[in-house]
Parts: structure tokens; C-alpha cells; sequence
């Protein structure tokens, strides 16, 4: 990926951050912070101006910083720190709740003239968000840069300063991730009380009915784990949500089991008990004798749920972290199983990811906090589970997990429909190489319960979830989307997101989405070559369960067809693929099939129109003729009504075939990725 592409990835995810801070994060209790009376800013406030001048000034930081590399001159930046300065003055000002015009002076110290310390851990968030990956800040931040001219200088400086080289970053990451580990790691034996005369033996030999308790069942992995455990099992089910309305947890349940198709009658089942709460809080923010209930029932931890935020570091993944933490403690002497990502180990030195326990090397992720966060996890649990007495300890790691090979159900904020909803509205697809291991989340979804479910000797293990098919290329993919129906062009990848950019700026396409993309894709280029990124080895896996051998093989003709077609059918119907992007005699209403089956073939000569003219005139002759028997102009109008007739479908059917991205079509798909 060419410099100028990552100077305008890190660059628009400052303008991510400022505009939507709630982007692509699926419902997860252990990423909520505790209540304050500040207001943040976000598109739903009531405080609409302050958002709009918001995206001015994010606009007018992105038109200063994405150029190439040689327009980094002071000159070019003499107007940045303004927009900083504001931004931060604005933000400042709604987490303090006080107008903004009371910090019009930014030499003032931003504690002294009221900044709690609740709105300045949020501040600093904040701030720690629009920073390259990297530069973390710490608590003392606020101390050493007490105002907002302090601030703006010292992000400026940063964004003056050269770039670093990616030695350098792999450094700084590695010691940001060793001392999260040993943090949380020492959080977590410091705070756990052995009890008397327990030893591993005799907690072994107890035998009794599994209760699971499930986090993350609101996500799309998660969702299709709880259908398959109310579907395949007996047990009681606890699942922990993340209250983010004022529906029950139940009926959120219900709202995201129709969203992937799932039957929502289970939810009703008296073995499903669904609670409002926040992992990141002590006892998950319920009541202590509700955590005592709730730990002396639940003998199984299915901790599915994830948080991802694109591009952002992994102090932003803290939180997240945390709540894991808490749920070690509460898990002590029971089973808990961890699903975690791919992206913990994808450029790691092997062709397959051994299925073992990694060594805490930051080079082995994606350098994205999302990776960083999976292996920091991953490490706190094999740091401490046999001093919590862990009765069984899994790590299963999830390669990208697709579309439903029922439903075509698939997660609408995954790079794959994105792009594809993209090129039904642009009619472009970027190429580049990479191999596709894809698994569907139905099966996805049915190894990891079995393998749960299955009983064992040892105390900890690590499984792989990812398809055991040989595998196909992007562009094997893209040849078959054609096969299908799709109508598109190939561009190189480079000029893709330039390209897509491009549509943003012109508002032809949304920010976030093209953010989220540009920040997938410098991931999957992170060594120059997605062949280069690893597989995930799955002989032991396949040894523990028979599932995976139901995945469908990409290179079988008619399965492949199949697959796509249930996907493109589900995209489809749920407006996330332009139905102008495929052959019109598949979506074309049988009523105006022929005639602009004609017309897209007529040559538009005098005999193509003779052709086209006289039919409809003599339709409408003999409509006249019912309508008009008394007339004395039926002639005339049956003349006028062919013309005009055949005019505005000859119009319509080249508006067809050279302009296919409508206005209501861009708005109606933007309105779809906003929605989620």
C-alpha cells in the first residue's frame, strides 16, 4: 500500500473518531464506563450545532492533511492547529457542561475552571483517540498540558514530527503490550481470595449439570451461539448484555435474532435468562447478591462477547480488557472459554498458526488494537488460569467467519458486504491477492458449542475455527460474482481507496464506511502480501469435532453458486446491494421486461424507432378508442401518447445502462450503514 494511501488512513480516522465515536462497536458490556452527568458529543445529541461544527472542522483538518508526503509543510499546516484548538474546545466544553464561549481563553487550566476528574479520563480518551498508533498518554497528561493551547502543540508536534519506521512502532508496541498483561495479570491475583482445602483433583472429580453463562450474544458470532446452545442443549443459559436503550434484555435479543433470521420464539424459553450488565464494573454493576446467585449457578463462561473500533490503539481496548479481568475472577474454579480472533497471530513467522499457547510478540499481530487486545488477552488467561483453579480453560480463535449457508445472513458491517453494497452503488472492485478461508457462521457457530460441550481431560487447550476446504483467491471470488450477475469493474487496490475518498468528498459515499475499509485493508497489507498472512492450522481441532468438515469447498461449482447466490439474494432484499448491479432479466418486473429487453437492443435508427412506435401507438389506438368513442381528437392523443410513451422508456432504459448509482439508492445504503 503506497504511503500516500496509510497518510490518509491514519488522517480520516481523526475524522472517524470526531465525528462518530460509536462506529462499528457491537453490544458489549464490558466496554461501558460508569455514568456521569457530562454530556459527550455524538450525532443523536440534542446539541446539533456544536456536532455540525464538528464535522467543519474535521473536514477542513482532512482537505489540510491528505495530500501526498511533500505537501507536509508548514505552510500547508498554518491553519490545523485552529481546528484542533476548536475541537478540543468544543469537546472540553460539552463533557464539562458548561458553553463554550467560557473557554474561549485557552491558556486557561481546564481543572481549575471546573474539569472533573470523570470528564478529564473522558478527555483524555478522547485525545487518545485521534493519535496515531503508538503515542499512548497517560494519566498525568492533563498536569503537564493544562490547557488547550498546551494540548493542540503537543499534538502538533506529533503530527509535524517524522514518521516513524515500523521497527520503531513493533518496539513501542511491544512494551504498551507487555505492561498491560502484567497489569491485568497482577489485577487479577491480587483480587482473588484462595478458599481453604481446594485443590484441582477433588474439584475435578465433582460432576454435575452444565448452567453457561454467554457474553457477546447480541454480536453476530454470538447470536448464532446462543441459537445453536437453546437449540442443542438443556441447560440454563445466562446471557449479559450491554443496556444501550430501554427495551428489556430480552426483547434486545429478540430484535437481533430477527436481524439474522434466527427464530425469535426461543428468546420466550424459561431456560434463558437474560441481565442488563457491565463487565468493566465490580460484580458486572449488579447487585453483590445477584453476582453470588449468578456465581454459585453458572459452571460454564462462553465469553464471546468483542469490541472493535478500526485503527484505534490499544489503550482504546483497556476497558475491554478489564472486563475480561473481572470475569476471571468471577469464572475461579469453573469452565471458561474464550473466543478470540485471527488477528492475534496473522503475521506471526509461520505459514499455520500452531494451535498452542503464542508468545507475547506484538510483531505477530495486525498492529491494530484490535489484534493487540486478542493477544493481550490470550496471554492474562494462560498467565492465571491455574491460579484461579480454572476447571477447564479454552482459547478458540475464529478465522473471518461469512454468510449464513442457509439464510445468507451476514454480518453488515464486515469488509465483504461493505464492499460489495459499494460496488452495487459504484460499480467497482478493488483486486488483490489474498486466499479466502471463509467459514460460515452456522458452522462457525456449531463446532465452538460442540467442542465446549465436549467433556475432557485436559485443563487447557487451544482450538482453531476456519475452514478446512482448500481455499480460493479474491479474484477466483470475483469471477464467480460475475458468473452470478454482477456488473462491475476491477480496479487495483491503490486506486480503489483512492477512488472511494474521492465519493466521500464529493458525499457519494460515507466517511466511516470508507474508514472502516482503508483501515482493513492496510491491516491485510501489513507485509506487503495478504499470501504472506497465515492460515490457522486445524489438525487437533479436527480431531475434537466433525463439524468442521461440513464447511462447503469454495472450489466446488455448484456449491460456490449456491453460496453467493443466497448472499447476493440476502443483501438484496435488505437494500445493502443495488439491484442496479445485476442483469435485468433477473429483477426486472416481467410487465417491462421485453419491452426494455428491446430497447436495450434496438439499434435507435429510424427503423429502431419505427419498431418501437408503432406497437405503442396501436396499444394506444385501441385505449382511445374505449376512452374517447365520442372524441373527435383520439388520433391526435393516441399519436402524442406514443411518443411520449416511447421516449420515456427508451430515456429510462439508457439511464439504465449508463447511470446506474441513483440518488436514492447512495442515500438509501448510507442510511444502512449508519444504522449499524
Amino acid at each position: 500500500m503506497s504511503e500516500t494511501i496509510i497518510l490518509k488512513q491514519q488522517t480520516q480516522y481523526l475524522n472517524s473518531i470526531l465525528v462518530n465515536d460509536n462506529f462499528n462497536q457491537t453490544e458489549n458490556p464490558e466496554n461501558e464506563k460508569n455514568d456521569y452527568n457530562a454530556k459527550t458529543l455524538s450525532q443523536d445529541d440534542d446539541n446539533f450545532i456544536m456536532v455540525c461544527d464538528k464535522n467543519e472542522y474535521c473536514d477542513k483538518i482532512n482537505n489540510e492533511n491528505l495530500k501526498d508526503d511533500e505537501t507536509y509543510e508548514t505552510s500547508e499546516l498554518r491553519d490545523v492547529d485552529n481546528y484542533i484548538s476548536n475541537y478540543l474546545q468544543h469537546t472540553a466544553a460539552s463533557l464539562m457542561g458548561i458553553s463554550i464561549r467560557n473557554l474561549d481563553d485557552h491558556s486557561i487550566s481546564l481543572v481549575k475552571i471546573g474539569m472533573n476528574e470523570m470528564a478529564v479520563f473522558e478527555f483524555l480518551k478522547k485525545i487518545a483517540n485521534i493519535l496515531p498508533i503508538g503515542i499512548n498518554i497517560e494519566n498525568s497528561f492533563i498536569e503537564k498540558y493544562p490547557n488547550i493551547d498546551s494540548i493542540t502543540k503537543f499534538i502538533m508536534d506529533i503530527v509535524r514530527q517524522p514518521k516513524i519506521n515500523d521497527q520503531e512502532i513493533q518496539e513501542q508496541q511491544q512494551l504498551i503490550i507487555e505492561d498491560i498483561v502484567d497489569k491485568y495479570s497482577l489485577y487479577i491475583k491480587s483480587r482473588y481470595i484462595h478458599s481453604k482445602n481446594v485443590s484441582r483433583k477433588n474439584q475435578q472429580n465433582e460432576k454435575r449439570s452444565k448452567t453457561f453463562l454467554l457474553t457477546g450474544a447480541t454480536g453476530f458470532l454470538g447470536a448464532h451461539i446462543l441459537n445453536i446452545l437453546l437449540n442443542t442443549t438443556s441447560s440454563y443459559i445466562y446471557c449479559l448484555l450491554k443496556k444501550k436503550s430501554n427495551r428489556t434484555p430480552k426483547a434486545s435479543l429478540k430484535r437481533v435474532f430477527l436481524r439474522n433470521n434466527l427464530d425469535t420464539s426461543l428468546i420466550d424459553s424459561d431456560k434463558l435468562i437474560a441481565i442488563y450488565a457491565n463487565l468493566s464494573e465490580p460484580h458486572f454493576g449488579l447487585m453483590e447478591s445477584e453476582y453470588e446467585n449468578l456465581s454459585q449457578k453458572v459452571t460454564t463462561i462462553i465469553h464471546g462477547s468483542t469490541f472493535a473500533k478500526p485503527g484505534a490503539p490499544l489503550s482504546v481496548y483497556e476497558n475491554s480488557i478489564l472486563g475480561t479481568a473481572n470475569l476471571l475472577l468471577f469464572c475461579a474454579k469453573k469452565e471458561f472459554h474464550f473466543i478470540s480472533n485471527i488477528d492475534a497471530c496473522v503475521n506471526g513467522p509461520w505459514d499455520y498458526v500452531p494451535e498452542g499457547i503464542l508468545p507475547l510478540k506484538a510483531s505477530i499481530t495486525n498492529m491494530d488494537g484490535f489484534g493487540l487486545s486478542k493477544l493481550a488477552t490470550e496471554t492474562i488467561i494462560t498467565n492465571t488460569f491455574y491460579y484461579l483453579y480454572l476447571e477447564r480453560t479454552s482459547i478458540i480463535r475464529t478465522g473471518q467467519i461469512s454468510s449464513h449457508t442457509e439464510t445468507g445472513v451476514w454480518n453488515p458491517n464486515e469488509w465483504v458486504p461493505l464492499i460489495l453494497g459499494n460496488a452495487g452503488l459504484t460499480g467497482k472492485m478493488p483486486t488483490f491477492e489474498a486466499n479466502l478461508d471463509w467459514i460460515p457462521v452456522d458452522i462457525a457457530s456449531k463446532s465452538i458449542v460442540d467442542l465446549i460441550t465436549r467433556d475432557t481431560s485436559f485443563n487447557i487447550e487451544v482450538f482453531h475455527i476456519s475452514n478446512p476446504k482448500p481455499t480460493i483467491t479474491w479474484e477466483q471470488y470475483l469471477d464467480k460474482l460475475k458468473e452470478f450477475g454482477m456488473k462491475f469493474t476491477r480496479e487495483e487496490l491503490s486506486i480503489w481507496l483512492e477512488n472511494l475518498w474521492k465519493d466521500v468528498e464529493n458525499d457519494l459515499c460515507d466517511k466511516n464506511l470508507c474508514l472502516l475499509l482503508t483501515r482493513h485493508f492496510e491491516n491485510m497489507t501489513i507485509n506487503d502480501s495478504q499470501k504472506s498472512r497465515a492460515l490457522l492450522d486445524l489438525t487437533s481441532t479436527q480431531s475434537r469435532t466433525s463439524l468442521l468438515s461440513e464447511c462447503p469447498s469454495l472450489l466446488d461449482e455448484d456449491i460456490r453458486k449456491n453460496i453467493i447466490k443466497i448472499n447476493i439474494d440476502w443483501l438484496r432484499s435488505t437494500g445493502y446491494l443495488s439491484e442496479t448491479t445485476l442483469h435485468l432479466n433477473s429483477l426486472q418486473p416481467r410487465s417491462k421486461f421485453k419491452l426494455r429487453n428491446n430497447l436495450k437492443n434496438v439499434d435507435q435508427g429510424l427503423w429502431g424507432w419505427f419498431t418501437i412506435i408503432v406497437p405503442l401507438m396501436v396499444f394506444f389506438f385501441v385505449i382511445n378508442i374505449l376512452w374517447n368513442i365520442l372524441s373527435e381528437n383520439f388520433l391526435q392523443v393516441t399519436f402524442i401518447s406514443g411518443f411520449f410513451v416511447a421516449a420515456v422508456f427508451s430515456d429510462d432504459s439508457a439511464n439504465n445502462r449508463n447511470e446506474p448509482r441513483t440518488n436514492k439508492k447512495r442515500v438509501a445504503f448510507r442510511r444502512k450503514i449508519k444504522k449499524f
